[in-house]
């Protein structure tokens, strides 16, 4: 499987309300995606980095250069049979997970594709519902806690 072209796009979210951690206060979410052009097909991936290094050395800003230095040109143009060949094109390249797991969502969803398999299906999963939380952050009092 050979890409194509890329894009990299970073979006403004506003959020509901503000978020408070021990890191301080985030009005907005600014994720970093990635679409892989494969076959005449979009293919999404996106990176859970943060905007700046209080919870990982990897931020937004970090993530984007890593992907247009370094990772991307390690794969466009080249026939990649699995993510494994992916995992070896980006072994010399120390760290950036968050980068390179952007790059594997993507890629996976393009696998799953060509294998006409749900996405799930094609990772191993055997549920149909997966159970999930939420992430509340800090609230002021315990009414406010107990409110969300």
């Amino acid at each position: 499987m050979k890409i194509d072209a890329v894009e990299l796009r970073v979006l403004k979210m506003r959020l509901l309300k503000p978020f408070r951690t021990s890191f301080g206060v985030q009005q907005d979410r600014y994720p970093l995606l990635v679409r892989l052009e494969i076959d005449g097909r979009s293919h999404w991936g996106e990176c859970v980095a943060g905007e700046g290094p209080w919870y990982s050395y990897e931020t937004v800003e970090t993530a984007w250069q890593i992907l247009k230095g370094y990772l991307l040109p390690a794969m466009i143009g080249r026939e990649l049979a699995d993510v494994a060949a992916l995992e070896t094109l980006f072994a010399p390249i120390r760290g950036h997970h968050m980068a390179k797991a952007c790059l594997e969502m993507a890629f996976t969803a393009a696998l799953a594709e060509r294998a006409r398999k749900p996405l799930a299906k094609f990772l191993g999963g055997v549920r149909d519902r997966v159970e999930t939380g939420v992430s509340i952050g800090i609230q002021a009092t315990t009414d406010e806690l107990l409110e969300h």
